[in-house]
């Protein structure tokens, strides 16, 4: 398999304007071209552009999507797997900050009755990259990956005391590097296996694999704002913007107050 050449490079999408592409990208190619979950059968679509290049939403093929090539959407091309790509690293990089700070503990303690945890979320998210742009597209990563030793149900999600923060670290960087080898090699619409999946719906695309990771980062993402609020009250969804208004305590105690006391006339109401 060729490398994958980009025919615009990098799409300097921003706001709005990327986060509407990038919904009907994932959206819209993903449901009609290759189906969502081990629910839906992939579509094998090894020859010619996917069904998803021309659409009723002013698609104009520019290129196969599933060859990195660009595509023209509402009059703006762009580069389907650099999209993908761009998001998928900003929720990896949101999980390696959510940990900035804390001490050994913090990152490590359980904070619900799961045991949910910030460091144990990150060690999670490498192995779903390990394995779904690592053994479903038979480019195994070769490390030794002691926790499975223990065959332990989630044993994936929490890091034991032997381990330094730095080493759990520096593998999800490393799974980085080798999932974006993956994504690089690849086409789009290329199939892989996912032997976890139920028999006889277990074929992917790289398209697929990619939303599915990249929602399943993004989802536990969402556990790490929440996990990091009870541990020091630190907020956001991204470090290179606010995303919660820029107030001070005596806002918030109110508003929770005006929240919890709606909550309270519901009850009664019922």
């Amino acid at each position: 398999m060729a490398r994958v050449a980009t025919a615009c490079g990098r799409a300097a999408l921003t706001g709005p304007v990327s986060v509407s592409l990038s919904l009907v990208l994932a959206i819209t190619s993903t449901v009609r071209a290759i189906g969502t979950g081990p629910g839906r059968r992939a579509t094998r679509l090894r020859h010619g552009p996917p069904r998803s290049a021309v659409d009723p939403l002013s698609w104009t093929q520019s290129g196969s999507i599933g060859h990195g090539h660009c595509v023209r959407l509402l009059g703006v091309e762009f580069d389907p797997k650099a999209v993908l790509h761009e998001y998928l690293q900003s929720a990896r990089e949101v999980m390696l900050w959510k940990l900035e700070g804390l001490s050994e503990y913090d990152m490590r303690r359980p904070l619900v009755p799961t045991a949910t945890n910030l460091l144990g979320l990150v060690r999670h998210v490498t192995c779903s990259e390990i394995g779904y742009f690592g053994l479903v597209f038979g480019r195994s990563f070769n490390e030794l990956l002691p926790w499975r030793a223990d065959g332990e149900p989630n044993g994936d999600m929490w890091v034991r005391s032997y381990e330094s923060t730095d080493s759990v670290v520096d593998l999800y960087r490393r799974v980085w590097s080798h999932s974006d080898a993956t994504i690089a090699a690849l086409a789009l619409n290329e199939i892989g296996v996912v032997p976890w999946w139920p028999e006889g719906n277990q074929d992917i695309s790289l398209h697929q694999a990619m939303v599915h990771v990249m929602t399943d980062i993004y989802r536990h993402a969402g556990h790490a704002d929440v996990l990091r609020e009870l541990i020091d009250g630190a907020v956001g969804s991204d470090r290179r913007w606010p995303s919660v208004p820029q107030v001070d305590d005596t806002y918030w105690n109110a508003y929770r107050e005006k929240v919890d006391t709606a909550a309270l006339r519901a009850v009664e109401a019922t």
